[in-house]
């Protein structure tokens, strides 16, 4: 809308970095906006006697009364631990998305900050680890790094251009001195506005969700995952949207407590837990772990576990092409592929680069290679099937490596058939004579006419009355 670019506009160059004008700001009506806009004047380049203060102050006036919301048995673990005093003030008030008014959220109890305070306790620090690291700011914004980086120069550009105009002498109003401008909001500062906009009260949430998933898939929470679960959290029931939040607030308040005290925040423990096992099933299913263990999402289901399968990390596919690796060597090589040898495999070989350096090592106890054996033994077996009905020893395949099908065939030829004296070639001869001439309905046969039927007859009888019944491989030259 209009009026919210002008106030943006206002915010960006009297106050820049102040999110609560902006937060407070969502939380008027209509006619509301209109009227502090023609009170404070905020167009680019005029001079206004409105300060940052006096804004904050109209602006916390304006603000509608929190409702409180209505007690239900799913939310009693959360508005049930206020007291009645912060569940009136836990009704999130203009400092909350308007997707979640009315949740009750954990309000002050005591010199306890509520709800809001931690909140922004919580974003100012993450955003302050984050530094100036684009990719760790465009995560905590919602949003990925190239989008970041492309709305900001745009931000960035149309400040100097306004700035620009604004020291033109004579643009101010009615003859005053131009306007002198504040310098423009860093990175980091227009991450942290994105970043509220985007998640409104969900950044811990999100960041509970991004221990574990970091954990499993070795890459934080992408910002398109983080906006479908902001969508869904959103969507909740407020009774349940209480729940989250509550456990929400005592995860920042665990993670505000270490750091105060300089200990170790376990972003995956019992607090990140608690959070995730009080979301919708729709936004994930989780398990936690037990003792040390770290509780785990499951894949293949709900929003997180689905693009946690059609998105796999690289991670992910590292262990699962190292699992590949590690059953084809089981299989052909009979022992695990050791370190070197997946250091020269590389982080992603293909299957046939896997086959490849498989073929090439030394089969144990062969004197030759996986690929050497492979082949050699595609080329004997069938042979040692036909004519020995056996397969061929190890001694065989070592000395079969490097022949060729003619050789082998030579050797089969001459090794001795079922019949003592003949070898397995001269009894394919003669079965293949013999039977050349049971078949054919010549009168006249190859020999001469001293060969009669008798003779032939007398042949094949007596190579069947001799036969051994089984062929041997002869002597390996």
């Amino acid at each position: 809308m209009q009026r919210d670019r002008e106030f943006d506009a206002w915010v960006q160059f009297h106050a820049p970095g102040d999110t609560r004008l902006l937060q407070l700001w969502d939380g008027l009506t209509d006619a509301q906006k209109l009227s502090l806009l023609d009170s404070i004047s905020p167009r680019l380049g005029k001079p206004s006697a409105a300060t940052a203060a006096t804004v904050l102050s109209q602006l916390q006036s304006m603000q509608p009364a929190a409702k409180p919301a209505a007690a239900t048995p799913s939310a009693t673990s959360a508005a049930g631990k206020l007291s009645s005093a912060d569940s009136a003030a836990a009704a999130p008030g203009p400092q909350l998305a308007q997707s979640v008014q009315g949740i009750a959220v954990p309000g002050p109890s005591g010199s306890t900050p509520g709800f809001t305070q931690m909140l922004q306790s919580y974003t100012s620090q993450q955003f302050k680890d984050a530094g100036t690291d684009v990719t760790a700011l465009a995560r905590l914004a919602g949003m990925d790094p190239g989008t970041l980086q492309s709305q900001y120069q745009s931000y960035t550009s149309a400040f100097q251009s306004a700035q620009t105009k604004a020291l033109q002498p004579g643009y101010g109003s009615q003859g005053a001195a131009p306007h002198t401008l504040t310098p423009p909001m860093t990175i980091a500062q227009f991450a942290q506005g994105k970043g509220q906009a985007n998640t409104g009260p969900w950044a811990a949430v999100l960041n509970a969700i991004n221990g574990i998933y970091l954990s499993q898939m070795g890459v934080p929470l992408p910002s398109a995952l983080a906006m479908q679960i902001v969508s869904q959290l959103n969507a909740m029931p407020k009774s349940q949207a209480s729940n989250v939040l509550y456990n929400a607030y005592e995860y920042m308040n665990g993670q505000a407590t270490a750091l105060t005290n300089g200990s170790l925040f376990d972003q995956t423990g019992s607090l990140a837990s608690a959070v995730l096992q009080s979301l919708p099933t729709s936004i994930l299913t989780y398990t936690a772990g037990t003792g040390t263990q770290t509780g785990s999402i499951a894949a293949g289901s709900r929003i997180v576990g689905t693009y946690m399968t059609v998105n796999p990390s690289a991670l992910i596919q590292g262990e699962t092409i190292e699992q590949t690796i590690a059953a084809d060597f089981q299989k052909a090589l009979n022992r695990a592929p050791t370190a070197a040898d997946m250091a020269a495999l590389g982080s992603d070989p293909s299957p046939t680069a896997i086959q490849n350096y498989i073929n090439e090592q030394p089969v144990q106890g062969m004197g030759m290679t996986y690929g050497q054996l492979q082949a050699v033994t595609q080329n004997m077996t069938s042979l040692w099937q036909q004519y020995f009905s056996t397969s061929p020893s190890n001694a065989e395949l070592q000395w079969g490596v490097g022949k060729t099908p003619a050789q082998l065939q030579d050797f089969v030829d001459n090794s001795p058939s079922a019949v003592p004296g003949v070898t397995i070639g001269r009894y394919n001869d003669y079965t293949s004579f013999i039977n050349s001439i049971d078949t054919s309905n010549a009168t006249t046969h190859a020999f001469s006419g001293q060969v009669d039927a008798s003779l032939i007859s007398e042949l094949h009888n007596n190579l069947q009355s001799q036969s051994t019944g089984t062929a041997q491989p002869g002597p390996m030259k």
